[in-house]
């Protein structure tokens, strides 16, 4: 069976069975779809949706205390985090922030560049559909 053949749940079973197991799964696959563009993903959709949620699932269980920004350091001894907060636009998308948004963002890099007959400009980094009143500087 092909990757485009399986079903969200498989998907998410295989490349982030914490999530599969966490009892919350259903609700972080309607939360990806919510941000997923089927037309964009075409065949990919149920595959863009499952690294959607592991990374929105990711960063809830890692980041539970609303830490933000690319990790740029860790330290063992004393704990220590360095986060970037002055993203350009380039690297403004968290989804570089997790294994799964990675794999999402090189999806979306695949797939693009795309045409529109929308008056909302699409995000290639984030590979959502940007309102058209949206600052996105």
């Amino acid at each position: 069976m092909a990757l485009v053949d399986r079903t969200i749940a498989e998907l998410i079973a295989t490349i982030c069975p914490t999530l599969s197991t966490s009892g919350a799964s259903d609700i972080y696959i309607d939360i990806a779809a919510e941000d997923t563009d089927a037309t964009f993903f075409g065949v990919y959709y149920n595959y863009a949706i499952a690294l959607r949620a592991a990374h929105i699932y990711t960063l809830d269980v890692t980041r539970a205390n609303g830490d933000a920004g690319l990790i740029t350091a860790k330290q063992e001894g004393k704990l220590q985090v360095s986060f970037l907060h002055n993203m350009n636009r380039q690297s403004r998308s968290d989804l570089l922030m997790t294994q799964y948004g990675q794999r999402l963002h090189a999806l979306i890099r695949r797939l693009g560049p795309i045409a529109s007959v929308s008056n909302s400009s699409f995000d290639l980094n984030t590979g959502v559909f940007l309102s058209a009143d949206e600052d996105y500087r």
